[in-house]
Protein backbone atom coordinates (compact mmCIF):
# COMPACT_ATOMS: atom_id res chain seq x y z
CA UNK A 1 0.00 0.00 0.00
CA UNK A 2 1.64 3.58 -0.98
CA UNK A 3 0.67 6.27 1.24
CA UNK A 4 1.61 8.99 3.00
CA UNK A 5 2.93 8.53 6.82
CA UNK A 6 0.34 11.17 8.22
CA UNK A 7 -3.46 11.27 8.20
CA UNK A 8 -5.41 14.49 8.91
CA UNK A 9 -8.02 12.68 10.38
CA UNK A 10 -10.52 14.66 13.49
CA UNK A 11 -8.37 17.70 13.51
CA UNK A 12 -5.16 16.17 14.42
CA UNK A 13 -2.30 14.83 12.10
CA UNK A 14 -1.65 11.51 13.49
CA UNK A 15 1.28 9.19 11.97
CA UNK A 16 1.05 5.62 11.09
CA UNK A 17 3.21 2.85 9.27
CA UNK A 18 1.87 -0.15 7.17
CA UNK A 19 3.49 -3.83 6.75
CA UNK A 20 3.11 -7.11 5.79
CA UNK A 21 0.11 -8.65 4.24
CA UNK A 22 -2.98 -10.74 5.17
CA UNK A 23 -5.90 -9.94 6.89
CA UNK A 24 -5.53 -6.33 8.32
CA UNK A 25 -4.80 -5.63 12.12
CA UNK A 26 -4.70 -2.40 13.91
CA UNK A 27 -2.24 -2.04 16.95
CA UNK A 28 -2.88 0.68 19.20
CA UNK A 29 -0.15 1.11 21.89
CA UNK A 30 -0.91 2.92 25.53
CA UNK A 31 -0.12 5.98 27.27
CA UNK A 32 3.02 7.35 27.26
CA UNK A 33 4.03 5.18 24.33
CA UNK A 34 4.27 5.37 20.61
CA UNK A 35 4.09 2.67 17.23
CA UNK A 36 7.58 1.68 18.97
CA UNK A 37 6.31 0.46 21.90
CA UNK A 38 5.70 -2.80 19.37
CA UNK A 39 9.37 -3.14 18.17
CA UNK A 40 9.89 -6.74 19.12
CA UNK A 41 6.51 -7.53 18.14
CA UNK A 42 6.87 -5.93 14.74
CA UNK A 43 8.79 -8.67 12.98
CA UNK A 44 6.80 -11.52 13.68
CA UNK A 45 3.20 -10.02 13.61
CA UNK A 46 3.88 -8.56 10.26
CA UNK A 47 4.48 -12.16 8.75
CA UNK A 48 0.87 -12.85 9.26
CA UNK A 49 -1.18 -9.40 9.23
CA UNK A 50 -1.02 -6.27 6.68
CA UNK A 51 -0.81 -4.49 10.46
CA UNK A 52 -1.18 -0.69 10.91
CA UNK A 53 0.77 1.11 13.52
CA UNK A 54 0.02 4.19 14.55
CA UNK A 55 1.13 6.87 17.49
CA UNK A 56 -1.77 8.41 19.62
CA UNK A 57 -2.74 11.97 19.45
CA UNK A 58 -0.51 13.53 21.95
CA UNK A 59 2.36 10.49 21.51
CA UNK A 60 5.16 9.71 19.58
CA UNK A 61 4.78 11.87 15.84
CA UNK A 62 1.02 12.84 16.09
CA UNK A 63 -0.13 15.98 17.13
CA UNK A 64 0.45 16.86 20.07
CA UNK A 65 -2.69 17.09 22.89
CA UNK A 66 -3.04 20.53 24.46
CA UNK A 67 -6.74 19.47 26.13
CA UNK A 68 -8.18 17.69 28.06
CA UNK A 69 -9.92 14.52 25.96
CA UNK A 70 -11.57 11.13 26.28
CA UNK A 71 -11.19 8.01 25.14
CA UNK A 72 -13.86 8.05 22.71
CA UNK A 73 -11.68 10.84 20.72
CA UNK A 74 -8.56 8.21 20.24
CA UNK A 75 -11.15 5.81 19.07
CA UNK A 76 -12.72 8.26 16.53
CA UNK A 77 -9.19 9.08 15.25
CA UNK A 78 -9.00 5.11 14.38
CA UNK A 79 -11.66 4.80 12.48
CA UNK A 80 -10.55 7.94 10.30
CA UNK A 81 -7.20 6.73 9.79
CA UNK A 82 -9.16 3.39 8.69
CA UNK A 83 -11.54 4.88 6.68
CA UNK A 84 -8.46 7.01 4.99
CA UNK A 85 -6.29 3.77 4.40
CA UNK A 86 -9.05 2.61 2.98
CA UNK A 87 -9.47 -0.23 4.87
CA UNK A 88 -13.96 -0.92 5.75
CA UNK A 89 -13.00 -3.91 8.59
CA UNK A 90 -10.40 -5.13 10.53
CA UNK A 91 -8.83 -7.13 13.66
CA UNK A 92 -8.50 -4.49 16.09
CA UNK A 93 -5.47 -5.53 18.86
CA UNK A 94 -4.74 -2.56 22.32
CA UNK A 95 -2.66 -2.14 24.99
CA UNK A 96 -3.07 -0.87 28.53
CA UNK A 97 -4.65 2.25 27.31
CA UNK A 98 -4.98 0.84 23.62
CA UNK A 99 -7.20 -1.58 25.06
CA UNK A 100 -10.19 1.05 26.49
CA UNK A 101 -9.64 2.92 22.83
CA UNK A 102 -10.41 -0.92 21.11
CA UNK A 103 -13.01 -1.52 23.43
CA UNK A 104 -14.61 1.63 22.80
CA UNK A 105 -14.23 1.03 19.00
CA UNK A 106 -15.86 -2.02 19.51
CA UNK A 107 -18.93 -0.43 21.20
CA UNK A 108 -19.50 2.56 18.74
CA UNK A 109 -18.95 0.72 15.12
CA UNK A 110 -19.00 -2.78 15.93
CA UNK A 111 -19.51 -4.06 12.56
CA UNK A 112 -16.11 -2.08 11.64
CA UNK A 113 -13.92 -5.09 13.40
CA UNK A 114 -13.18 -8.39 13.00
CA UNK A 115 -12.71 -9.27 16.37
CA UNK A 116 -11.32 -7.63 19.25
CA UNK A 117 -8.03 -8.64 20.98
CA UNK A 118 -7.49 -7.04 24.43
CA UNK A 119 -3.60 -6.79 25.91
CA UNK A 120 -2.67 -6.23 29.57
CA UNK A 121 -5.68 -4.01 29.39
CA UNK A 122 -9.49 -4.01 31.78
CA UNK A 123 -12.55 -2.22 31.11
CA UNK A 124 -11.68 0.85 33.59
CA UNK A 125 -8.54 1.61 36.00
CA UNK A 126 -9.07 0.28 39.29
CA UNK A 127 -7.15 2.05 42.54
CA UNK A 128 -4.84 -1.13 42.35
CA UNK A 129 -3.83 -0.16 38.95
CA UNK A 130 -3.76 3.82 39.33
CA UNK A 131 -1.46 2.82 42.44
CA UNK A 132 1.06 0.56 39.85
CA UNK A 133 1.11 3.34 37.37
CA UNK A 134 1.32 6.36 40.21
CA UNK A 135 4.94 4.36 41.72
CA UNK A 136 6.13 4.47 37.89
CA UNK A 137 5.74 7.92 37.21
CA UNK A 138 7.25 8.63 40.98
CA UNK A 139 10.17 6.43 40.11
CA UNK A 140 10.92 8.19 37.04
CA UNK A 141 10.63 11.92 38.64
CA UNK A 142 13.57 14.20 38.02
CA UNK A 143 16.02 11.57 36.27
CA UNK A 144 17.86 11.76 32.85
CA UNK A 145 15.97 9.12 31.19
CA UNK A 146 18.99 6.87 31.48
CA UNK A 147 18.83 6.88 35.05
CA UNK A 148 14.60 6.40 34.98
CA UNK A 149 15.38 3.20 32.86
CA UNK A 150 17.93 2.11 35.20
CA UNK A 151 16.16 2.66 38.53
CA UNK A 152 12.56 1.35 36.85
CA UNK A 153 13.81 -2.11 36.08
CA UNK A 154 13.11 -3.96 38.98
CA UNK A 155 9.33 -2.92 39.44
CA UNK A 156 8.40 -2.48 35.71
CA UNK A 157 9.39 -5.83 34.50
CA UNK A 158 9.07 -9.36 35.37
CA UNK A 159 12.77 -10.37 34.73
CA UNK A 160 15.13 -6.91 34.26
CA UNK A 161 18.24 -9.31 33.80
CA UNK A 162 16.38 -9.99 30.49
CA UNK A 163 15.90 -6.73 29.38
CA UNK A 164 18.97 -6.25 30.02
CA UNK A 165 20.34 -8.63 27.78
CA UNK A 166 18.14 -8.04 24.85
CA UNK A 167 19.93 -6.35 21.75
CA UNK A 168 18.49 -2.89 21.85
CA UNK A 169 16.08 -2.52 24.70
CA UNK A 170 17.71 -0.63 26.86
CA UNK A 171 18.85 2.42 23.97
CA UNK A 172 14.55 1.53 22.60
CA UNK A 173 13.49 2.86 26.48
CA UNK A 174 15.41 5.25 27.35
CA UNK A 175 14.20 6.31 23.57
CA UNK A 176 10.54 5.91 24.83
CA UNK A 177 11.31 7.56 28.29
CA UNK A 178 13.39 10.50 26.54
CA UNK A 179 10.44 11.16 24.52
CA UNK A 180 7.73 10.65 27.62
CA UNK A 181 9.41 13.43 29.51
CA UNK A 182 9.63 15.56 26.48
CA UNK A 183 5.23 15.08 25.87
CA UNK A 184 4.72 14.71 30.10
CA UNK A 185 1.45 17.87 29.39
CA UNK A 186 0.18 15.92 26.52
CA UNK A 187 0.91 12.20 28.03
CA UNK A 188 -0.87 13.80 31.34
CA UNK A 189 -4.36 14.72 29.28
CA UNK A 190 -4.25 11.39 28.02
CA UNK A 191 -3.79 9.58 31.58
CA UNK A 192 -6.77 11.97 32.49
CA UNK A 193 -8.90 10.50 29.52
CA UNK A 194 -7.86 6.59 30.61
CA UNK A 195 -8.80 7.68 34.47
CA UNK A 196 -12.14 8.51 33.34
CA UNK A 197 -13.13 5.58 30.86
CA UNK A 198 -15.47 2.92 32.76
CA UNK A 199 -17.38 0.38 30.30
CA UNK A 200 -17.70 -2.30 33.26
CA UNK A 201 -21.87 -2.07 32.49
CA UNK A 202 -21.37 -2.31 29.10
CA UNK A 203 -19.05 -4.77 28.31
CA UNK A 204 -21.44 -7.24 27.89
CA UNK A 205 -22.61 -5.81 24.72
CA UNK A 206 -19.84 -6.43 22.77
CA UNK A 207 -20.79 -9.62 21.00
CA UNK A 208 -17.67 -9.80 18.79
CA UNK A 209 -15.20 -12.85 19.09
CA UNK A 210 -12.32 -11.04 21.56
CA UNK A 211 -9.76 -12.19 23.00
CA UNK A 212 -8.30 -11.32 26.37
CA UNK A 213 -4.41 -11.49 26.70
CA UNK A 214 -2.91 -10.83 30.53
CA UNK A 215 0.35 -11.11 31.54
CA UNK A 216 0.46 -13.35 34.50
CA UNK A 217 2.57 -10.94 36.57
CA UNK A 218 0.96 -7.23 35.51
CA UNK A 219 0.35 -5.35 38.57
CA UNK A 220 -1.67 -2.77 36.39
CA UNK A 221 -3.96 -5.07 35.01
CA UNK A 222 -4.18 -8.28 37.22
CA UNK A 223 -5.49 -11.57 35.84
CA UNK A 224 -8.74 -10.87 37.72
CA UNK A 225 -9.78 -9.33 34.94
CA UNK A 226 -9.53 -11.94 32.97
CA UNK A 227 -12.47 -13.68 34.96
CA UNK A 228 -14.26 -10.32 34.87
CA UNK A 229 -14.29 -10.95 31.13
CA UNK A 230 -14.65 -14.48 31.49
CA UNK A 231 -18.31 -13.95 33.02
CA UNK A 232 -19.27 -10.96 30.98
CA UNK A 233 -18.32 -11.86 27.63
CA UNK A 234 -20.44 -14.37 25.39
CA UNK A 235 -17.81 -15.01 22.61
CA UNK A 236 -13.97 -14.67 24.69
CA UNK A 237 -10.69 -16.51 24.70
CA UNK A 238 -8.59 -15.48 27.45
CA UNK A 239 -5.10 -16.59 27.31
CA UNK A 240 -2.54 -15.67 30.31
CA UNK A 241 1.37 -15.59 29.03
CA UNK A 242 3.48 -16.18 32.05
CA UNK A 243 7.17 -14.16 33.06
CA UNK A 244 5.16 -10.59 32.27
CA UNK A 245 4.20 -7.50 33.87
CA UNK A 246 2.58 -5.06 32.27
CA UNK A 247 4.90 -4.48 29.16
CA UNK A 248 4.28 -7.76 27.64
CA UNK A 249 5.74 -6.56 24.10
CA UNK A 250 8.83 -6.42 25.48
CA UNK A 251 8.84 -9.28 27.78
CA UNK A 252 7.37 -11.60 25.65
CA UNK A 253 6.96 -10.13 22.38
CA UNK A 254 6.76 -13.99 20.18
CA UNK A 255 4.23 -15.52 22.83
CA UNK A 256 1.73 -12.17 22.19
CA UNK A 257 1.97 -12.81 18.45
CA UNK A 258 1.71 -16.41 18.90
CA UNK A 259 -1.81 -16.07 21.22
CA UNK A 260 -2.56 -13.41 18.62
CA UNK A 261 -2.30 -15.73 15.42
CA UNK A 262 -3.81 -19.04 17.18
CA UNK A 263 -6.87 -17.00 18.19
CA UNK A 264 -7.25 -15.32 14.46
CA UNK A 265 -6.43 -18.59 12.83
CA UNK A 266 -9.57 -20.21 14.78
CA UNK A 267 -12.45 -17.96 13.64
Amino acid sequence: MNSLPYAEVNNAKIYYEVEGSGEPLLLIHGVRGSIRNWEYVRPFITEHFQTIFADLRGHGQSSELSEVTKVDTFALDHFELLKHLEIGQCHVAGHSLGGFIAQQMALDAPSRLKSLILIDTAPTTDVEGAHAQIKIAQLAYGLSPEEAVEKSLEFVYYNPQKIRETPGMIDLLVFLQRDAQQLANSHGYAMGAAASFNIQDRVKEIKLPTLVTIAAQDDTFPVKWGDFYQEHLSNVDVQIIDESNHAIQFEQPKALVQTIVDFVNML
